[in-house]
Formats: structure tokens, sequence, C-alpha cells
């Protein structure tokens, strides 16, 4: 049953579709109807209509297509920083059924950065893998990661269109990882990564830049991963030195707060290797760092502070 018609008749359109969203009349995925369908449906002007749908869209409840039309947004995977989860294992976590198509696995010699995170001698070689990672068949994030050579092809000799690289990595070669160092940022989608992540080009990313490590801090692999801004979102709670956290702390949703950044065209980065996180001024985009750790009881080796 609709709410009650009341003035402004834009409002109650919203008011109206929301519950029908929240019924699952409109599931996550589904078209709204077109905004001709709804100025006949509900007898509404063209102008109301429209207003209600562009508050709806700004609300981030749905979003348009361009030539497509009206879509319930898809409800976002939340990933909380601090602990070092796979993509597998976060999917698992929210009952989202993971899987991976790969793109590419091949012997390289890695770009400069690559090397110097990885502490590489020049022109050594790694093992790159690229996979889709995808959330109950659908496309949300690609991953291009780097790998030590003797690492890399152990894994290479599974099935990387099947199996989750961390837990490849402790229970079936044996090695523990320890910690991550990890960044944060904005980016766009280029032509190859819209294709692969099958969105439209210059469509917003959250571009995650990780570099994992076994014991002793040896780093492991220097991974980037391209996530769908409309699939994925961080969030991380915050507190003041000296206040109880169940009190003074705050979820921080950094999805929102990177895109807003981007869209108002701040530039800056953001370190939570600080006790009180401050924005710092950057020539090329909002950063967000921070270090995870694997779970304790994962672990064998665990080093020392």
């Amino acid at each position: 049953m609709s709410p009650a018609r009341h003035a402004p008749l834009y409002q109650w359109l919203s008011e109206t579709l929301r519950q029908y969203i929240s019924l699952g009349i409109y599931k996550s995925g589904d078209a709204l109807p077109a905004e001709h369908e709804l100025m006949r449906r509900y007898d509404l002007s063209s102008t109301t209509v429209r207003r209600a749908v562009h508050d709806f869209v700004h609300e981030g409840l749905v979003y348009r297509k361009a030539g497509k039309g009206t879509f319930v947004m898809r409800t976002r995977v939340e990933e909380h920083l601090a602990r070092l989860t796979s993509f597998f294992e976060e999917m698992h976590s929210r009952k989202i059924v993971p899987s991976f198509r790969l793109v590419n696995v091949k012997r390289c010699v890695p770009p400069v950065e690559v090397e110097r995170s990885l502490n590489l001698a020049a022109d050594q070689h790694v093992v790159y893998i690229e996979r889709v990672l995808l959330g109950n068949g659908e496309p949300i994030a690609l991953t291009k990661g780097y790998w030590r050579l003797e690492i890399g092809e152990q894994l290479a000799q599974f099935d990387l269109n099947q199996c989750d690289l961390y837990e490849v990595m402790e229970k079936m070669l044996g090695i523990p990882l320890v910690e991550a160092q990890k960044s944060i940022s904005g980016g766009f989608a280029d032509a190859d990564i819209a294709k692969k992540l099958d969105i439209q080009r210059k469509s917003p990313l959250l571009v995650q830049l990780r570099v994992s490590f076994t014991a002793n801090m040896r780093p492991l692999e220097h991974t980037t991963t391209y996530y769908r801004a409309d699939h994925y979102e961080y969030k991380i709670r915050l507190a003041r030195e000296g206040v109880e956290r169940a009190t003074a702390g705050g979820e921080i949703n950094w999805t929102r707060i990177i895109s807003d950044s981007m869209e108002s065209g701040y530039t800056g980065v953001i370190s939570l290797e600080q006790k009180d996180p401050v924005w710092e001024g950057s020539d090329e985009k909002v950063d967000l760092v921070a270090r995870e750790r694997r779970p304790h009881e994962q672990l064998d080796i665990w080093p020392d502070d």
C-alpha cells in the first residue's frame, strides 16, 4: 500500500518508491518504471516525477544509466579496515558467493615501484596474476598482482579461476601472511578496466594498493585492486586518543569521503598511521593509508612489534 497522498507530491512519490524498495517490490538492480510511466500511473506532472527521481539519485538509492533508465542501487560490500582478509573471506562473511575469472598469469620483470616494495634486485622476475573478482556472479573488482617468483610459480600451479590465493598460501603452501600495508584512493575506469568490470568508461573506482608480508616482515605481493565504487565501500572506526572507543568512535565511510572529495576538487592524503589522522596536501589524489593484520588464530608465527 502506498503512503497517503500528500503535498509536496515529489516527496510523496519518493516515499512511495522507497517503500516499494524496502518491501522488495523493486529489488537491487531492478529498473524503476520510466518517468512517463510514473506520470501516467500516479497522475503527476513531469516536473514532479523528475524532482522525485533526482532526489532519489542524490540519496544514493538509485542510479541512472544513460539510455537505459533508472535502477535500484545494488547493496555495497563493506570492508572494515584493520583485519587482513582476502576477497574470498570478505564475501563469505556477508553470505555472498565469491568467484574469480583469470585474465592473465605470466612471468615478467615488474615496474620499478614493485621492485622497491618487494625489495627485489633490478630485472629480477616476478609472477603477474590478473583476475576479475565476482560476487554472486557479478564483477566487483579487477586485481593486478605481482608475486615473488618462488611464490607466484607455486600459485600458478593451482586453478586460478577457482582458488583464494591467501587460502592456498596458508593452507596449501604453509606460508603465513602476517601483515599488510594498504592505501586506498579514488580513480576512474579506463577503457580496459571498464570492459572487464562491465561498467562505463570513467566510472568511479576505489583503487586499493596492498603490499602483504610474511614472517620477519618479508614482502610477498604487490597488488592493485580496482573496485567498482557502486559495489564496494570501506569503513573504519576512529576514536580520539585517551577516550573510550565504544563511546567516542564513529564509523567513517571512506567511499563517500573519497568520491565527494574528488567531485569537489579536493586533493589530499589521509594517513591512519598517526594517532590523530589529519589531511595533508597532495598534488595527485585522495589517499587513505592503513595497516592490517591477519587474525591471530590463523598464524603459527607472530612477529614482535
